[in-house]
């Protein structure tokens, strides 16, 4: 899902196996748009406005192994929505503006994926590679990008989560080992400002959710236990190491899972 349009809306998107891609953007699905085709060897790896324009553009890779275009990457920017033309409002259906290769690695590197990570408005795509290497597509004027090393993540630690966890506008990377320990790297850019230690999570819990529920601009967290009780981290910008705990915060519905966590 992402708001293809800049409608503040979010659209569903799917494919079936014709290879159509169709936007619905309204829910329970009614007369949604297909805006192009697809191959079912391409994968969406992440949705986000990589241009800046307020629309959510779509991140594909193509994923068959043993061909020169594995790995590879494509997106579409969007276009489409509302606005006012001779103080008349208009609607246009959303639509592929544009196609643009986006680079691509091994199918053994992964995407993180899609955080505005120096505030400028456009989408950074993050990989991560199977030593642990942290690189950034850095979007650039005109639907360019400049691939740059991050860093590297320690030994043990997969990628968790991408967001803001400091309210500076710049997205951050959160990691998390198979022990329940959690680091945040802050972000300025490509520049690791700063490594925070969160405290642990026990090893048995599973990120259930992540957003900012508080409204104080930093990411936060619901962790699910074995039993389905939820635990909820407000995340403290000021002091990123402990977050405010709630830890009798309910059950997880039997049944149900997060569309995203």
């Amino acid at each position: 899902m992402g708001d293809v349009t800049g409608s503040g809306k979010s659209a569903l998107i799917s494919r079936n196996a014709l290879e159509n891609v169709r936007i619905d953007q309204t829910l329970p699905p009614v007369a949604g748009t297909i805006v192009r085709n697809a191959k079912l060897d391409w994968v969406v790896d992440a949705v986000g406005d990589l241009d800046g324009d307020g629309k959510a553009d779509i991140l594909w890779r193509y994923t068959k192994p043993g061909t020169n275009d594995s790995g590879v990457t494509f997106a579409w920017f969007m276009g489409g929505g509302e606005s006012m033309v001779d103080g008349v409002q208009t609607k246009v259906d959303p639509n592929v503006n544009e196609v643009k290769h986006r680079g691509g690695a091994p199918l053994n590197w992964s995407i993180a994926g899609i955080i505005d990570l120096n505030a400028d408005s456009l989408g950074d795509i993050v990989w991560i590679s199977p030593t642990n290497q942290v690189r950034a597509l850095m979007g650039q004027a005109g639907r360019t990008w400049v691939n740059t090393l991050v860093g590297q993540m320690p030994a043990g630690y997969t990628i968790l989560k991408l967001g803001d966890m400091d309210g500076d506008g710049k997205g951050d990377i959160v990691m998390r080992d198979t022990n329940g320990n959690i680091k945040v790297w802050l972000m300025n850019g490509t520049q690791i400002k700063a490594t925070y230690d969160m405290i642990a999570t026990d090893k048995t819990w599973q990120l259930y959710a992540a957003g900012d529920f508080d409204g104080n601009g930093a990411m936060d967290f619901v962790w699910k236990k074995p039993d389905r009780k939820l635990v909820v981290w407000l995340t403290n910008p000021t002091n990123i190491t402990f977050p405010y705990v709630y830890g009798d915060a309910g059950a997880a519905p039997d049944g149900l899972v997060p569309v995203e966590p």
